[in-house]
């Protein structure tokens, strides 16, 4: 099995940079399906440059993140992996100047009931024709695009914190969230804080939050020169639809 993290490629390093090609709109596809549908997707890539733009495609799962890193292993590893539903147009693609093209690929669900909740994998899009020139930054770009696959709306949707502390030595909340489902989620975080004698010191949001089944997430939330002490703190993470989930705990700072 084989790991990897990694974001951008940096090949030289000269003063001045720029990307040169993009993919356009969500680098996320969530597709609600059912057993043996068969399900065609798009990619839209727009290439900014004054020449032709060759790409190569390949596939990946990912497991999560350690210390804020994406962690990418070999397609069809992971048990929930969805990288043999998904066939592609072509591995390698071209794009001329100035100009875009939607790749297309298409995702066969097997024909099997005992699938629930989601699966998941990572389609790649590396440039293979790097050229520099003088005096210039070139940043080779590999873009992720995950793709998910929810069996209609079965499976679980759960969410604990294993733990959650006062930072005595940085000014903030330290807060690992876990989902422990069979569902991907995305949702919001907010941390109520109240003290001792039941009043309420203040409210801690995070920005959206998404969590593959059995991946955690750790987040450290401002408190904004909170004063030594014992607080109740009461967690919530809302997935939306009416799936929210809350614990209370006991802190000292």
């Amino acid at each position: 099995m084989k790991f990897s993290i990694f974001g951008f490629i940096v090949l030289l390093i000269y003063p001045i940079f720029s990307l040169n090609w993009s993919v356009s709109g969500e680098l996320t596809s969530h597709i609600i399906c059912k057993p043996s549908n068969t399900i065609i997707k798009s990619i839209k890539i727009v290439n900014y440059s004054d020449s032709i733009l060759s790409l190569n495609i390949t596939q990946s799962d990912y497991a999560g993140k350690i210390n804020g890193s994406p962690i990418f292993i070999e397609a069809g590893k992971l048990e929930r992996s969805n990288s043999s539903w998904i066939h592609l147009q072509s591995n390698r693609v071209s794009i001329l100047a100035k100009s875009s093209l939607d790749v297309l690929y298409s995702i066969t669900i097997p024909n099997d009931n005992s699938l629930e909740g989601s699966y998941w994998s990572v389609l790649f899009l590396e440039e293979n024709n790097i050229q520099t020139g003088n005096q210039q930054l070139y940043l080779k770009q590999r873009i992720a695009v995950q793709v998910i696959t929810q069996i209609e709306d079965s499976g679980e949707i759960k969410v604990v914190f294993p733990k959650i502390e006062l930072n005595k030595t940085k000014d903030e909340i330290n807060i690992q969230i876990k989902n422990t489902g069979t569902c991907w989620i995305k949702g919001t975080l907010q941390i109520d804080l109240f003290n001792d004698g039941g009043e309420k010191c203040g409210r801690y949001s995070s920005e959206q939050i998404k969590l593959y089944p059995q991946s955690s997430q750790t987040l450290d939330l401002p408190t904004h020169n909170l004063k030594k002490g014992k607080y109740i703190a009461v967690c919530v993470v809302d997935c939306g639809e009416n799936k929210i989930f809350g614990s209370q705990f006991t802190l000292e700072k």
